[in-house]
């Protein structure tokens, strides 16, 4: 690059004379400036002045970004070379010197340009020459100053195979004889090469006999590593952490690698589920905590799909990527964690690993609880009277007189060689007893109560006992009396009962009241009836570290006087929608008025109160950074254009479930009149009716991928809208289509100007999935989700990958879906929660879903 002028003679002169000071044009204030080091830096306080290599302190010409090395050392001409072909390089006195000079040639490797030299620099002109794109089917020519081409099949090409026949077809050199029928009519080809008769003529084939698209790793351009498999390619699936390719011991993305080093086969950091997905909203989990166990130094909680929690005494860290099955019953000894839940899953942890490892149980039972004696004498009892026993070297079934009854066990403790568990037979109390090597014995007539149904049990070192049943109801015991009803006189179920180290009992109900208990079994004094919410289980480390978990990933600790959680949730209330601008911040709304912003650096804020107190919030567009809608019940419209929201109100008597628009002056919202469905837009800052037709059906869901008609507005009772543009009228009317389906939808995403996917809950029940076409709905039979579950949601890139998400309540649990559209199949996804979800958005790098309870997940995506 050229750097100088002939005048840089004077001052490189100066600067060989006087290696501390520099001769200037006249001028500059010589005592201002001093020579630059031998590496072309200044000194402290000091830039660099352009075009001279000296140091300037604060002066208006000082370029501080860039400073010029010192002058190269030259012996001849040979030394000196900018890589400009358009100046003449030369050594003088000792420095090197760079002179324009245009009568030099200087070239781009552009056949479509000349090139001259001028002022020092070549210059580039655009030519009419010849060109060539080396494809024998184009005609080509310069034109702008770059090689053009245009098919011409008229031309003739060569694929330099004897065997074939050729001719140019849309601009490419395809095979077009010999004529044949079978392709014994046809030449011989390679074994990686393979002639056949296609479609009348032979074809030139590359050896692919999976038919995977992929070519086998044998032959030229091949990367098939296993050409017998189709589900194995370089494009195939490997992962994540817990799937069976990670242990089928097929390479099955061809990438060379063991499954013990493939990285989608590796635990997620941060993952709260087997796909990779994360809890946001709130932290650690909002899946209900089933059960707690402490060796004094880590708490770990187990709970609702998969959910595996520790904590350090100031912070949680999630191991919840092993598995999506409920977790129910955690127990540990000298450092090594075992957990158990539904199905008969075990999971284990050594103690100088940093995940968990499923291991093969003896049943298939759902597992409730656990306790040992040992590190290799563990038991966990469950369902339809299941007990197990075992440790690392293995596990088998105990039998006991519980396999032969209709009971559930739901509880578990034992001292020395004595062992107590119990359970529920129907709708009574069940109390089995075990002492050393003797069968179990049923003793729930020994109770001085029928009934009722029996949760858990613990002992301490004493052989002292205590049982929590329902409708607040305990039984003590002494190591040799009898047992002792004692009622809380409240009629919430005790949920769970323990022993601190220092053998003091406490017992806590379903809402969070505590209880400690007298070892002499007759008296139970409350300690605190503030309540927490729903719990499910204790665990007393001291007198001021009662632990507790519950629903919706409640935990805390109780510190001797009141309850603590262990964590805040930004919001605890249902989150109905999420969405934002490409690349910017993301929002989501729900109920109660909810409205929460996620941050840049990935945090949620609460937005501050927007006025409107609790009304439900259900839709939400940002089209634009810091512009944006938001509608709810009782027909609230808020509008954000760079500052706080300000609310409106249209005159709907009923309210609005969605919104979309591409600016603050185009939005099209929708949702019921009290009678039907209701299209409302802005117009000179009021809200009209956007249709003359009234919608008889509640409308739920619209989208759009343009504002010049083509978009969708679907809801209850099959009810379908289309946008689309009345040539009569020369305006976008929205239209309803002719019903086809009384399914209900719920949300529509539209991925190209003439498609759309609907999702919802089918007439029937249970999910359904279907497209427009063209502005009609789509009789093809679709491959349905895998799921009884209503589908709230779909998302996806235009023309690209689809994903959905649902979920609702099923008797007292939760249930959760959500799955991408493969192209043939929905691919299930376990996002490592258990409750309905109710929207999805991606910011092309991340995909959200919200849901109930102030649930948030995100996931990492290609596009």
């Amino acid at each position: 690059m050229k750097r100088t002028k002939q005048v840089l003679r004077v001052a490189l002169l100066a600067l060989f004379l006087s290696p501390t000071a520099c001769s200037f044009e006249p001028e500059l204030d010589l005592d201002r400036y001093e020579a630059c080091g031998d590496d072309g830096t200044c000194a402290e306080g000091c830039s660099c002045l352009e075009k001279w290599w000296v140091c300037a302190p604060n002066d208006p010409k000082a370029k501080p970004e860039f400073c010029h090395p010192a002058a190269p050392e030259c012996l001849g001409n040979a030394d000196c070379d900018d890589d400009e072909d358009c100046t003449d390089d030369r050594c003088e006195e000792g420095h090197c010197v760079f002179i324009d000079n245009n009568s030099n040639e200087c070239t781009d490797d552009n056949p479509c340009t000349d090139d001259s030299c001028e002022a020092g620099i070549c210059t580039y002109d655009n030519n009419s020459n010849e060109c060539t794109d080396d494809n024998p089917c184009t005609d080509d020519s310069c034109v702008g100053g770059a090689c053009a081409s245009e098919n011409n099949d008229e031309n003739s090409c060569d694929d330099e195979n004897t065997n074939t026949e050729n001719a140019c077809r849309n601009g490419e050199c395809v095979v077009v004889g010999p004529d044949c029928t079978v392709d014994d009519d046809c030449p011989l080809g390679t074994w990686c090469e393979p002639i056949s008769c296609f479609e009348g003529s032979c074809v030139v084939g590359q050896r692919d006999d999976d038919g995977d698209g992929f070519i086998t790793l044998q032959c030229e351009g091949g990367t098939d590593c296993d050409d017998t498999l189709a589900a194995v390619n370089p494009d195939g699936w490997e992962g994540p952490y817990g799937d069976p390719t990670c242990t089928n011991v097929v390479d099955d993305d061809c990438d060379g690698l063991t499954e013990e080093l493939e990285a989608g086969c590796q635990p997620y950091e941060g993952a709260v589920s087997v796909d990779g997905w994360r809890w946001e909203n709130p932290i650690p989990t909002g899946n209900t905590i089933n059960d707690l166990w402490s060796d004094g130094v880590s708490l770990w909680a187990v709970g609702e799909a998969g959910t595996i929690l520790r904590w350090d005494g100031s912070t949680w860290e999630s191991f919840s990527d092993l598995t999506d099955v409920d977790l129910n019953a955690v127990w540990g000894c000298e450092g090594d964690v075992w957990v158990f839940g539904d199905g008969g899953y075990i999971g284990y942890r050594r103690d100088d690993t940093e995940f968990f490892l499923q291991i093969t149980g003896p049943t298939s039972h759902d597992l409730q609880a656990a306790w040992g004696r040992s590190c290799a004498d563990i038991w966990a009892v469950g369902r339809f009277g299941t007990m197990i026993q075992g440790s690392s070297s293995g596990w088998d079934i105990r039998p006991s007189i519980a396999n032969d009854l209709e009971v559930d066990l739901y509880g578990i403790w034992g001292h020395g060689d004595t062992l107590w568990v119990v359970g529920a037979n129907g709708p009574n109390g069940f109390l089995l007893h075990k002492e050393g090597s003797d069968p179990f014995v049923d003793q729930s007539a020994d109770l001085p109560e029928p009934g009722p149904r029996l949760s858990s049990i613990w002992g301490n070192e004493g052989g002292e006992f205590w049982i929590g049943a329902e409708v607040g109801r305990l039984f003590g015991r002494s190591e040799e009396g009898s047992w002792t009803a004692v009622s809380t006189e409240m009629n919430p179920d005790i949920v769970d009962v323990h022993a601190a180290p220092d053998g003091v009992f406490y017992a806590m109900d379903g809402v969070g009241s505590l209880w400690r208990l007298d070892g002499a079994g007759d008296t139970v004094t409350l300690v605190s009836d503030e309540g927490t919410g729903l719990m499910r289980h204790l665990w007393a480390q001291s007198p001021d570290r009662i632990f507790a978990g519950g629903t919706k990933g409640l935990l805390a600790v109780h510190d001797g006087a009141r309850w603590r959680k262990l964590f805040m949730r930004i919001i605890a209330y249902d989150l109905n929608a999420i969405h934002g601008p490409p690349g910017g911040a993301a929002w989501a709304v729900g109920n109660g008025g909810t409205i929460i912003l996620r941050r840049a650096d990935g945090t949620w804020t609460g937005s501050g109160d927007h006025g409107q107190g609790t009304t439900d919030l259900f839709g939400i567009c940002i089209p634009i950074p810091e512009t944006g809608w938001i509608v709810g019940d009782g027909g609230i419209v808020l509008m954000r254009n760079g500052g706080a929201w300000q609310s409106f109100t249209a005159e709907l008597e009923g309210g609005f479930f969605d919104v979309f628009g591409f600016s603050l002056s185009e939005m099209v919202a929708v949702g019921t009149s009290g009678t039907g469905g209701s299209i409302m837009g802005r117009e000179d800052d009021e809200f009209v009716s956007l249709s003359a037709q009234d919608f008889p059906n509640t409308l739920r869901a619209v989208h759009m991928i343009s504002d010049s008609g083509g978009g969708y507005a679907v809801g209850d009772d099959g009810v379908i809208v289309h946008n689309e543009y009345d040539a009569a009228a020369d305006e976008l009317v929205w239209r309803q289509q002719d019903y086809v389906s009384m399914d209900n939808w719920r949300s529509v995403f539209q991925d190209s100007t003439d498609s759309a996917w609907i999702v919802g809950e089918g007439a029937l029940g249970g999910a359904r999935v279907s497209r427009m076409i063209n502005g009609e709905l789509d009789t093809t039979e679709w491959v349905q989700p895998n799921t009884d579950q209503p589908l709230n949601a779909v998302w996806g890139v235009e023309g690209g990958s689809v994903w959905i998400a649902g979920g609702g309540s099923v008797g007292q649990d939760e249930q959760t879906y959500v799955a991408f559209w493969t192209g043939s199949i929905w691919m299930q996804e376990f996002p490592g929660c258990k409750i309905g979800l109710n929207d999805l958005w991606d910011d092309r790098a991340t995909l959200f879903v919200v849901g109930k309870a102030g649930t948030i997940l995100s996931k990492d995506i290609e596009h």
